[in-house]
């Protein structure tokens, strides 16, 4: 099984910006977005999460907060590993943004209460404006 992974993952010499194919730089200008906006993310949630607590959110099951990161940056990785020099799609990218613009709708719904801790104000704590829920 190793040997199959090892010769599917070749390691390339550095190559001079005059010899590279320009859809690799295109692929790495996407993994640099998607990492970038999942960083940002990020300390957005963790932002929320403690403006939830210190209004007094309680959180829920916060065991899966460790094995949610560490499958996103196992992702991320895999990302990085096996696509950076993949021939970037158009069709796909315009359908990634469309979602994007799904995505960001949806979290500006939710921008005061989206996080991944899972922490939530009940209704009786609520003050200063924010926002409650009744899961």
């Amino acid at each position: 099984m190793w040997q199959c992974v090892r010769q599917s993952v070749k390691l390339r010499s550095p190559q001079s910006a005059y010899d590279r194919d320009p859809s690799m730089d295109a692929a790495v200008a996407l993994l640099a977005f998607i990492t970038l906006q999942r960083f940002v993310e990020f300390i957005w949630d963790r932002r929320n999460t403690r403006r939830l607590r210190a209004a007094g959110a309680v959180e829920f099951g916060g065991l899966h907060y460790p094995a949610m990161m560490l499958v996103h940056a196992g992702w991320l990785a895999g990302l990085w590993v096996f696509a950076y020099d993949s021939p970037v799609i158009r069709g796909y990218v315009a359908a990634f943004l469309v979602l994007q613009v799904g995505r960001y709708w949806v979290l500006a719904g939710a921008a005061l209460v989206e996080n991944s801790a899972l922490a939530c104000v009940p209704e009786e704590r609520a003050g200063d404006g924010v926002q409650t829920t009744r899961y």
